[in-house]
């Protein structure tokens, strides 16, 4: 287990970033004020339990940014105490499994990300809501589970043709489970 070929090659360090197969060490918490970044193509990145956690900052950043990467796989990841535990511009065909992220102010965000998977991840006590879309088409979200947000559980604005199923959203306040707007094909 060692992080090699990335920005992060030289120890994990706020605000890295990461475009290359990596594992990190497990279990490690990692107190960064601007999380990590995850960009390239076709690549593994395996936290291995590990948890980004942006106490202290007041929630203004990213835990985990993936940006830009097209057919990166990201797992077994966690973040807490963000303002996006894990944030998805312009990503495309990436997969998204076996992560959590707690207590942000949103648990996940895809924008103008198409044709990604988020599957088994774990979205709990996000302050306003579990899981947002914004213009991103086709992604497969499927078996997570999303609780306790205080707004909704998750919206899908202005994005068509996306999978949801097996999602297990509870703990959401009456008829804010999900919200699909201007979207279609859903």
């Amino acid at each position: 287990n060692n992080v090699a070929n990335t920005e992060c090659s030289n120890g994990v360090k706020n605000s890295c970033t990461v475009s290359a197969t990596t594992t990190l060490p497990a279990n490690q918490l990692y107190n960064f004020k601007d999380g990590i970044r995850v960009n390239g193509n076709n690549f593994v990145l395996d936290c291995s339990g590990s948890t980004f956690d942006g106490s202290g900052f007041q929630y203004v950043n990213d835990g985990v940014k993936v940006n830009g990467a097209s057919g990166a796989t990201l797992q077994n990841c966690n973040a807490q105490r963000y303002n996006v535990g894990f944030k998805l511009i312009s990503a495309i065909g990436n997969i998204i499994s076996n992560v959590q992220s707690l207590e942000n102010t949103v648990g996940m965000e895809l924008l103008s990300s198409n044709n990604n998977q988020i599957d088994g991840g774990s979205f709990n006590a996000n302050k306003d809501m579990g899981m947002k879309l914004f213009q991103s088409n086709g992604n497969t979200i499927n078996n997570n589970q999303i609780a306790t947000a205080s707004l909704l559980g998750l919206r899908a604005e202005q994005s068509n043709n996306n999978i949801f199923s097996l999602n297990d959203i509870s703990g959401i306040p009456d008829g804010n489970a999900m919200w699909i707007i201007g979207s279609t094909n859903n």
